[in-house]
This record gives C-alpha cells, sequence and structure tokens, in this order.
C-alpha cells in the first residue's frame, strides 16, 4: 500500500537533484563556452559548485515547503500522475521565476550586460522540469 508520505519522496528527489544538477550543469556549460574561446577554466569553478549548492538550497526552502504542503491536495485533485508531476512543476517554476526576481529585483536580468539572475533562473527551471519528469511520484510495487 502507498501511502501519501512515501509519494512526497518525488518532492525531495525533484530538490536535491535540481539543487545539486543546476550549479553542475552551468559549471559544464561554462567550461564548454571558455573552451570554445580559447580560455581555461579557473580552479576557482568547483568552489563555485559548492557554493551554488548552498546558495540553492537556502534560496528554495520556501519553494520546498510550498509544494510539500501542497502535495496532499494536489495529489487527490490529479489523479493522474502526469498531470501531478506537470502543476507540482509549474508551482516550482514560479517559486523559481519568483525567488530570483524578489532576490534581483526587477532591473537584474540585465546589469551591465551580466544576464547571472537569467542564467540562475533557466538552468534552476531546466534542471528542475527534467527531473519532475523523469522521477515517478508514485512508488513501483514490487511484489515477489
Amino acid at each position: 500500500m502507498e501511502t501519501l508520505r512515501s509519494r512526497r519522496n518525488y518532492i525531495f528527489k525533484v530538490w536535491c537533484s535540481t539543487i545539486i544538477g543546476a550549479p553542475i550543469l552551468m559549471m559544464i556549460l561554462t567550461a564548454i563556452i571558455m573552451a570554445k574561446q580559447g580560455n581555461k577554466l579557473d580552479s576557482g569553478a568547483f568552489g563555485f559548485i559548492a557554493f551554488s549548492i548552498g546558495y540553492g538550497f537556502l534560496l528554495s526552502i520556501p519553494t520546498l515547503l510550498i509544494t510539500y504542503f501542497l502535495f496532499p491536495e494536489l495529489s487527490k485533485r490529479f489523479q493522474k500522475a502526469f498531470h501531478l508531476k506537470l502543476i507540482l512543476i509549474l508551482i516550482g517554476v514560479a517559486c523559481i521565476l519568483l525567488t530570483f526576481y524578489l532576490l534581483y529585483g526587477s532591473d537584474a536580468y540585465n546589469i551591465n550586460g551580466n544576464y547571472a539572475a537569467l542564467t540562475f533562473s533557466i538552468t534552476y527551471t531546466f534542471c528542475l522540469t527534467i527531473f519532475g519528469l523523469i522521477f515517478p511520484v508514485r512508488s513501483r510495487t514490487h511484489s515477489l
């Protein structure tokens, strides 16, 4: 018998994967761009990943709490797993965009040609969407 608690593990899997995956994806993309430009990757890149994971952890706690507490009502309302995933992803994306908007402000998506808020928003949204679609909401039952 599957419980609500076991289904909520989906939220934690997506949350943790997004927090870890987004900084790694950013550094991979940065390394590719730097290699094409003929530059070497800075040794501080690994420090950036560690910092970004901590940064992402702290900034995503409100999103985690919102989705965690909405999950029981949403799982009753949306019986199909795919629909439940989509609504949770939409809520997560809205929370990510709101967090960066509140953090950086409305004009921070272009600060002297530096699109840091835009880069973070796109990367975290992309990772949330991919991991949200990959992980199953309902655990598979194993029988002997």
